[in-house]
This record gives structure tokens, sequence and C-alpha cells, in this order.
């Protein structure tokens, strides 16, 4: 999302500031892993890159990706905007195997595509944990 004069901008909006306005160099800063889905919410933390590789691709480029990635991925277009505008704390994840491909196409390492750290587990550090505290550390509960 946009950040500007300490509001963030509605989705609607900020894809209007991008394709209007940011070409006329108004607005330089730009933070796409930022939303909020009001004035009163805090700022949540978009859960994955993928909107923000979208946005580094040239113009026609974008528009091909946003367009014929998601039949690649044999998913709806709308699901792959799920995927872009994923927050944090919203429990759906994007599957492994398609999150490889979407770091395929932007030629990253998939662990690139997370906005947020993926913690280092050894068996040492799992002989440590009961199987209760296991589950709960990976974030396998709900």
């Amino acid at each position: 999302m946009y950040k500007h004069k300490d509001y963030i901008c509605s989705e609607k909006f900020c894809h209007f500031l991008l394709n209007h306005s940011i070409n006329h160099g108004k607005y330089k800063q730009i933070n796409y892993n930022l939303c909020r889905k009001s004035k009163n919410q805090p700022l949540m933390t978009r859960k994955y890159n993928i909107l923000k590789h979208l946005k580094q691709l040239p113009h026609e480029e974008y528009k091909i990706a946003k367009n014929k990635l998601p039949l690649a991925l044999n998913v709806s277009k709308r699901t792959f905007e799920r995927w872009m505008y994923l927050t944090q704390d919203q429990s759906l994840e994007v599957p492994a195997d398609k999150l490889a491909v979407i770091a395929k196409f932007f030629n990253v390492k998939i662990e690139e595509m997370f906005n947020y750290e993926i913690p280092q587990i050894n068996t040492k550090h799992l002989k440590k944990l009961g199987n209760e505290k296991i589950a709960n550390e990976l974030n396998l509960t709900r």
C-alpha cells in the first residue's frame, strides 16, 4: 500500500497512483508490503513479496505477468490476486509448489518470496522441545 501523510491508501487508490501518478514523478516511495483495512487499524505487513516483485517489472511485462501467471499456475486470477495481497495475520497460504514457480519466474530464491524471517531449526533444537511445543513453534496449530 502507499503511505502518504500518515495514512494508508486503499488498494484501488494505490493502483491508480501506480498507473498514473508515478509516471509523473509525484510519488517516490511506495511500500507494497504495508497495508491497512481502515485508517483506525494498525499497520499490517504482507505475507509474500509477490506484489513487490511484480511492481519491479516494466509496465508491459507487469500486465502480461499479472494476467498469464495465474494461467501458468493453474489458478484463477482472483486466487492469484488474493495471494498478492495476503497479510501476515491471515491464515491462507500459497502452496509451496506454486510459490516455487512464482519465485522461478522472478528469478529469485523461494525464501525471498516470504516477507518474514523463516526460522532455522535443527535436530538439536527439536530434541529440546515436546511434541506440542514443536507444533506451536513451527506454527502448525490453528
